[in-house]
């Protein structure tokens, strides 16, 4: 794995609402690096950072209470290699909408030379060629002028031992030719709510999983409860990860694409609560022009989903 951080979801059964710490293991010793609470289903989900290389060893541990006796997960791998990732903004466009590939060079190092290859004629060529930013990101527009399928990759040459080379796999990217069914779909948020023992926090994805370019101006998500100290709970999922943000999001969201949103913490008495969505959620997002040549309507809907 390389810079992205890692997901994972454990369960403690019988485990609805139980205390858990996650466990990392330095130096011989297990150390709890986050405690919480699990979900009405005994569910846990977080990320772990993959800010630096090496193998490094996690598990979940539920402490004994007066119902139930201590339990350890099975301890998992995290491995972190040098090298560099590849996202493309969607695998399949229609003719003429936007489309890329962005990724980081890790550990990030910024003008590291990177090159985006086509195979064709039983051979990768190099068909475009750029550098890391400061933040050890790169983007390559894709062409989808004609109808065809197209393998890319990136490849980054080496710079020493500990900075290997390194090729992404290989993706096979489709330009399809437009079609009525194209246009149709909706921009769907799907949020869900992070607990801890004493906080919640909304976070989630919105996702255009029409057929086309999309210019959105959406408001920030957000959902509601009664805590039970009577108090009533608002959480909001922000696009933008500045302190306290109230920004919508706005711009160009590709056919496929999803942007995530996460807002800041909540403290409550009682964060595994039934929670509903705000009914005033409102979004505006209209066909950009390359789509607008082959759909009648303006624009699509936004739906919000809670999970």
């Amino acid at each position: 794995m390389q810079s992205a951080p890692a997901d994972i979801l454990g369960r403690l059964t019988p485990g609805g609402s139980r205390a858990y710490k996650f466990q990392k293991l330095v130096a011989g010793t297990w150390q709890a690096i986050s405690t919480g609470t699990t979900n009405s289903s005994g569910y846990i989900q977080l990320s772990v950072s993959t800010d630096l290389t090496g193998a490094t060893q996690y598990r979940f541990y539920g402490p004994g209470t007066s119902s139930y006796a201590a339990a350890y997960s099975s301890a998992i791998t995290i491995t972190v290699k040098p090298g560099i990732t590849a996202v493309f903004s969607s695998v399949s466009v229609p003719m003429g909408n936007a489309a890329s590939v962005t990724g980081n060079d890790f550990p990030v190092l910024s003008k590291r030379a990177v090159y985006l290859q086509s195979y064709y004629s039983s051979t990768w060529h190099t068909v475009a060629s750029g550098q890391t930013d400061l933040s050890g990101s790169y983007e390559f527009a894709l062409p989808t002028a004609v109808v065809g399928v197209y393998s890319y990759r990136v490849s980054m040459p080496a710079l020493s031992a500990s900075l290997p080379a390194s090729i992404t796999s290989a993706t096979s990217f489709t330009v399809v030719a437009w079609t009525p069914a194209l246009c149709t779909g909706d921009v769907v948020g799907t949020s869900h709510v992070i607990q801890t023992a004493t906080t919640a926090t909304l976070a989630g994805t919105l996702t255009n999983e029409s057929g086309f370019d999309v210019i959105v101006n959406d408001e920030r998500p957000g959902v509601q409860a009664q805590d039970t100290n009577g108090n009533s709970i608002k959480l909001f999922g922000d696009f933008y990860p500045a302190p306290n943000s109230t920004h919508n999001l706005t711009g160009l969201i590709r056919a496929g694409q999803s942007v995530t949103y996460r807002g800041q913490p909540v403290t409550m008495q009682t964060p595994s609560q039934p929670w509903s969505l705000l009914p005033t959620w409102a979004t505006d997002n209209e066909l950009a022009a390359n789509a607008a040549v082959f759909c009648s309507k303006p624009s699509i809907p936004g739906v919000q989903i809670l999970k």
